[in-house]
């Protein structure tokens, strides 16, 4: 842990843009500034938990998604509420800067939208130039199969988890990617609106 973002960055031995980064056995991260100085390292500290506690082998979209699921909820006290996304976190501080236009094909010609296949299969434009959205992204695909309609996908969700979350078994145990990607990008816009009214 080290004590500010300029010690952080002066040893980082991860991507130039990361603020916190997990390489067996530890989490590396620092006390952010701000109001919630925690979220990075609760993010880290998930992916540690996913591969050294849970013996899983999550897909890129599976383990950032859960990281970021945790990374952004709120903390009150020593209790996490899980879910409830807390506008203080990375990457919620950005969804109110994506303009959807409330169309998922022109969102998508717009390069405003990954394609759910491509975010499932990592194989969307460079993450390097498209760091916030890929994150806005993994974080809104696992908020959504945790809570969309009352939890429907939740328990799913779960299994696809300890399975890593390719596309086959999202298939098998989510449902068809066209369908789910309509139902997603619903509900990314409804979040996108919650982060702005906030």
């Amino acid at each position: 842990l080290y004590k500010n973002q300029s010690e952080f960055r002066k040893y980082n031995q991860s991507s130039p843009w990361a603020e916190a980064y997990y390489k067996k056995p530890r989490s590396y991260a620092y006390y952010a500034d701000g109001k919630n100085p925690y979220h990075w390292m609760l993010h880290e500290a998930t992916h540690q938990l996913l591969r050294e506690a849970s013996g899983y082998k999550p897909e890129k979209w599976t383990n950032e998604g859960i990281a970021s699921y945790f990374g952004t909820s709120t903390l009150i006290g020593s209790e996490l509420q899980a879910g409830n996304f807390d506008t203080n976190t990375y990457p919620i501080w950005w969804l109110s800067t994506l303009n959807l236009s409330g169309n998922l094909k022109n969102d998508i010609e717009r390069n405003t939208i990954i394609p759910l296949q491509q975010l499932l299969t990592n194989t969307g434009p460079d993450i390097n130039i498209n760091v916030n959205l890929y994150y806005m992204h993994y974080w809104s695909i696992s908020h959504f199969l945790m809570h969309y309609d009352n939890g429907r996908y939740s328990k799913k969700y779960k299994e696809l988890i300890a399975l890593g979350g390719n596309i086959e078994d999202f298939e098998k145990l989510i449902g068809p990617v066209d369908q789910i990607q309509n139902e997603w990008y619903e509900y990314l816009n409804e979040n996108v609106n919650i982060a702005k009214s906030k």
